[in-house]
C-alpha cells in the first residue's frame, strides 16, 4: 500500500486531530491513535502544561467487566438504583468518571453524573457539566465539557458530546488547538464535529481557524480520515512571492484512488504568469513502483505559449533475478527549468535524461538492456543509445588467488539529426588479477584486455568503416601500513604512515581513426592517481608509462579508532610521452604530473576541516583547491564557511549559519559569491519561531538568473510558512527546506 502522501501524511498527522477525541469512546473499548512522544517532549519544553492528576489505576484483580464504584455517601433505598454523592469516582477497565453526585442503575449500567465531573483514561481527560452514561450499550452524552488529549496535550472545548454507540461520537460547538490555557494563539472551531470509526472517516462543518484572534480561514465543510487511513480531499494551501513570477497561491487536491495509486492535483496560480495546474500520480505494488509529474500552464503571460514538464520514473521487480528502471524527463521549452527551478542545480542543467533500462541478475553473470537518450536545454544533442547490451560476470573476488571476470557490450549509437553517421560498437574487457594482501602490505598484479570493434554507416568521414582496436594494459598497485603509538596531550594516538606505488603501462595505440560517443578527459584528483585510463568510456584507451607515488599518514583516536587527521600527497611520473587524445593533435610531454593533496582533521570536537588542492610546480601556482571549514554540533547549530578554486574558470566562496537562540529563535543565512564575475550567486537569510503550538519561517532569497544584455540580473523572492503545530502547514515548507539544503552545505531539515 502506498505511504501517505507528503502534504496528506501532515494533515492525517496533525490537520484535525479531532480523531484523538474518539478516546471518548474508549467506552466502546476503541483502539487509541499512535502519539508522537517525541513532539510531545518538545512541546513541554517550550510551554508549561497543568499536570494530570489521578490516573486512572486499573487493578488486575477485577473482572474486565466490572464496574468499581466509590463514593463518601450512598443511599441504596431504591431497588437496581443507588444514588452516590461526595467524590464519586466510577472506574471500568481503565477509565475514571469523578463527580459530586451519580445515580447508577445496576440492572442496565445506567449512570448520571453532575457536579465536576471529569472523565479521564491514558489519552483523554474531559471536564464536563452533566454526564449521562450507559456503560453496557456505550451510549451516552457530556454537556458543557472540556478537554484535553494526552500527552499531546491538545485541549478544546464542546457545548455537547454524544457517544452514538461503540462506532460514532457527535461533538456540538466543538473547538481544538494545542496551545495552553494561558497563550492561546490559535483556535479551530466548527459547529460540528462527527468521528465515525465504521467507516474510519471524520467529519467538520462550519470550520474557523483564528490566529492571533483574528480568523483568517473558513471552511463550509470537510472531511478527514481516522488514524492513517488516506482519504480524498483537498490539503491546505501555500503562499509564496517572487519577482519572476510573482505572488503564487497553490491549493493541493488530493485523489485516493486505490490502496495502490494516487494523485495530488494542485491549482497553482501565479499573479505574473498564469495558472499552472501540477499533478502528480505514484503507485506501489508488490512488483513495482513509480511516480509520474506532469506540469501544464496555458499560456504563460511572460513568455507568451504554452509550458508543460512531464518526469516520470518507475521501476519493477519482475521476479527471477529480472528488474527494470525507467526515467523519462521532458520539457516544453530551454527555459522552463530556468522559470519555474527552485534551485541552482536545476536551473543549471544542460541535458534531459530519457531512458529505459532491463536487468538480470545471477550468482556468477549480470546482463543489461538500455535505450538512453537526451532531450537537450543547451550545448549540443549527444549521441542516443538505441540500444546498448551488456554482459558481465560477477565472479567471487578474494585475497591471495586469482581472480578473473570479464565485462562485454554492444551498442548502437544514433542521431537525431540525420546528417550525422550512426555506429554499431562492440567491446570486450577481461581483467585478470592476483590481490596479494596482509595486515601491513598490498601487492596487487593486474591485466586488462581491451578489443573494440566498430561498424560505422556510409556517411561516416573515416575511410575504414570497420575500424577496430586491440590492447593490453598493466598495472601494480603496492603499499604499507606502518603505524606507531604516540599521543597529543592526554590523547592516546596511533599515527600510521601509509606509502603507495601504483605503476601503470598501456602501450600506444593509434586510436584517431576511431569515432568518440561517450568518452571525455577525467578529471584530475587525488583519486585520479589510481586510475588506469585518464579518458571515461571506451572509445579512448590512454597510452602510458607512469608510476604514481603518493604517501598518506593518519592520527587515530587508540580507544574510539575516529580519525582525528589524515594528510595525502601524490603526483605521477611519466616515463614516455602520451600520444592518444580526443582529438589529433600535439602529445602530452609533461615527465610528471602536477601535486595533489588532501587534508581533513578535527581540530576539536564538531569542528572539521577538510581541503583538496592541486599545484603546478612549473608555474609554482594553484590549478585547483576546495576547501571548508564547518562546525556542525546539531541541526540547531552549525557553521560553515567553503571556498573553491580553478584557475581561469572558477573562484566562488560560501558561508552558511544555523544558529538556535534560546528554545524560540533560530537564525539561517546562507550567501554564495562569484569572486572571478564579482557577482552574488545566491543570498538566504531567514529566522525561525517555534513555540510550543505554533512556529513561523519568514525568509527572503536573491540569486543569480543570468546576464541579459552584459548585465546580471536577479530573481528576489520572499517565503512565509505558518506552521499551527497539530493542524497544519500553510506555506510550502517542502520547497524552502530544498533551497536551505542547497544554499548551506551540511544542513538538514
Amino acid at each position: 500500500m502506498l505511504k501517505q502522501h507528503k502534504h496528506f501524511t501532515f494533515m492525517l498527522r496533525q490537520v484535525l486531530p479531532f480523531t484523538a477525541l474518539a478516546m471518548l469512546s474508549s467506552l466502546s473499548h476503541a483502539e487509541a491513535p499512535a502519539t508522537n512522544q517525541i513532539d510531545a517532549v518538545k512541546r513541554e519544553a517550550l510551554c508549561a502544561f497543568p499536570p494530570v492528576r489521578d490516573k486512572p489505576i486499573i487493578d488486575p484483580k477485577l473482572p474486565s467487566n466490572q464496574t468499581h464504584l466509590q463514593a463518601d455517601e450512598a443511599d441504596m433505598s431504591k431497588k437496581d438504583v443507588t444514588h452516590f454523592s461526595g467524590n464519586v469516582v466510577i472506574q471500568r477497565e481503565g477509565r475514571r468518571i469523578e463527580a459530586n453526585n451519580a445515580r447508577y442503575s445496576q440492572k442496565n449500567e445506567n449512570f448520571d453524573a453532575s457536579g465536576n465531573v471529569r472523565f479521564l483514561t491514558e489519552e483523554i481527560e474531559v471536564h464536563a457539566d452533566k454526564t449521562n452514561m450507559n456503560l453496557k450499550e456505550n451510549r451516552g452524552t457530556l454537556q458543557q465539557t472540556r478537554y484535553r488529549t494526552l500527552p499531546e496535550n491538545a485541549s478544546g472545548s464542546a457545548e455537547k458530546i454524544t457517544v452514538d454507540g461503540p462506532k460514532r461520537l457527535i461533538m456540538e460547538d466543538a473547538t481544538y488547538t494545542t496551545c495552553p490555557p494561558n497563550n492561546m494563539a490559535w483556535e479551530l472551531s466548527a459547529n460540528e464535529i462527527t468521528l465515525d470509526k465504521e467507516s474510519r472517516q471524520g467529519s467538520a462543518t462550519h470550520v474557523v481557524i483564528d490566529f492571533m484572534g483574528v480568523p483568517f480561514l473558513y471552511l463550509p465543510y470537510i472531511r478527514y480520515p481516522l488514524g492513517n487511513e488516506r482519504m480524498t480531499g483537498l490539503l491546505f494551501p501555500s503562499f509564496t512571492t517572487s519577482e519572476k513570477r510573482g505572488t503564487e497561491i497553490s491549493v493541493p487536491y488530493y485523489w485516493n484512488i486505490a490502496p495502490d495509486m494516487d494523485a495530488t492535483i494542485t491549482a497553482h496560480n501565479m499573479t505574473r504568469r498564469g495558472m499552472m495546474w501540477e499533478n502528480e500520480f505514484r503507485y506501489l505494488n508488490e512488483q513495482s513502483e513509480g511516480q509520474i509529474e506532469l506540469d501544464y500552464l496555458q499560456d504563460d503571460k511572460l513568455y507568451g505559449n504554452n509550458r508543460k514538464r512531464l518526469k516520470w520514473h518507475h521501476q519493477a521487480q519482475a521476479g527471477a533475478g529480472w528488474s527494470s528502471i525507467l526515467d523519462y524527463q521532458e520539457v516544453s521549452d530551454t527555459e522552463h527549468l530556468t522559470d519555474f527551478g527552485n534551485d541552482t542545480r536545476t536551473t543549471s542543467t544542460t541535458h534531459l535524461k530519457q531512458q529505459i533500462s532491463a536487468n538480470y541478475n545471477a550468482t556468477s553473470w549480470q546482463f543489461s538492456a538500455l535505450a538512453q537518450d537526451f532531450q537537450t536545454l543547451s550545448g549540443t544533442q549527444p549521441y542516443r543509445k538505441l540500444p546498448q547490451l551488456t554482459l558481465a560476470s560477477r565472479l567471487a573476488k578474494s585475497d591471495n588467488s586469482l581472480n578473473f571476470n570479464v565485462r562485454s557490450e554492444w551498442v548502437r549509437f544514433d542521431h537525431t539529426d540525420e546528417s550525422k553517421f550512426t555506429a554499431d560498437r562492440s567491446h570486450v574487457q577481461p581483467t585478470l588479477s592476483l590481490p596479494l594482501r596482509s595486515q601491513a602490505a598490498f601487492f596487487i598484479p593486474k591485466f586488462t584486455g581491451y578489443y573494440t570493434q566498430y561498424e560505422l554507416s556510409d556517411n561516416a568521414p573515416q575511410a575504414d568503416k570497420s575500424p577496430s582496436r586491440s590492447l593490453m594494459t598493466s598495472s601494480l598497485d603496492t603499499g604499507l601500513f606502518l603505524e606507531r603509538n604516540t599521543s597529543m596531550g592526554d590523547t592516546p594516538l596511533i599515527q600510521t604512515l601509509e606509502p603507495r606505488l601504483f605503476y601503470v603501462y598501456a602501450p600506444y595505440r593509434d586510436q584517431d581513426d576511431l569515432p568518440i560517443f561517450d568518452s571525455g578527459q577525467t578529471g584530475f584528483s587525488f583519486d585520479g592517481l589510481f586510475r588506469e585510463n585518464r579518458f571515461t568510456g571506451v572509445d579512448r584507451i590512454g597510452d602510458t608509462n607512469h608510476l604514481t607515488v603518493a604517501l598518506t599518514t593518519r592520527y587515530l583516536h587508540q580507544q574510539t579508532g575516529a580519525e582525528l587527521f589524515s594528510a595525502s600527497i601524490g603526483r605521477i611520473y611519466y616515463y614516455d610521452d602520451r600520444r592518444v587524445g580526443l582529438s589529433s593533435g600535439a602529445a602530452e610531454t609533461e615527465n610528471n604530473s602536477d601535486y595533489v593533496a588532501r587534508l581533513a582533521m578535527r581540530p576539536a570536537t564538531h569542528w572539521r576541516l577538510s581541503s583538496d588542492m592541486q599545484w603546478d610546480d612549473d608555474t609554482e601556482r594553484t590549478r585547483y583547491s576546495t576547501s571548508r571549514l564547518s562546525y556542525n554540533r546539531d541541526k540547531d547549530h552549525l557553521f560553515t564557511v567553503g571556498y573553491r578554486y580553478r584557475r581561469d574558470e572558477l573562484a566562488t566562496q560560501d558561508i552558511g549559519l544555523v544558529w538556535r537562540f534560546g528554545s524560540r529563535w533560530r537564525f539561517i543565512a546562507g550567501h554564495q559569491y562569484d569572486n572571478l564575475n564579482e557577482r552574488n550567486l545566491e543570498t538566504v537569510y531567514g529566522f525561525n519561531y517555534d513555540s510550543c503550538c505554533w512556529g513561523l519561517r519568514i525568509m527572503a532569497r536573491e540569486y543569480y538568473n543570468g546576464s541579459v544584455d552584459g548585465r546580471d540580473t536577479y530573481n528576489n523572492a520572499i517565503y512565509l510558512v505558518l506552521e499551527l503545530k497539530g493542524l497544519s502547514n500553510f506555506g510550502d515548507n517542502k520547497q524552502t527546506e530544498s533551497i536551505l539544503t542547497q544554499a548551506i552545505p551540511g544542513y538538514t531539515p
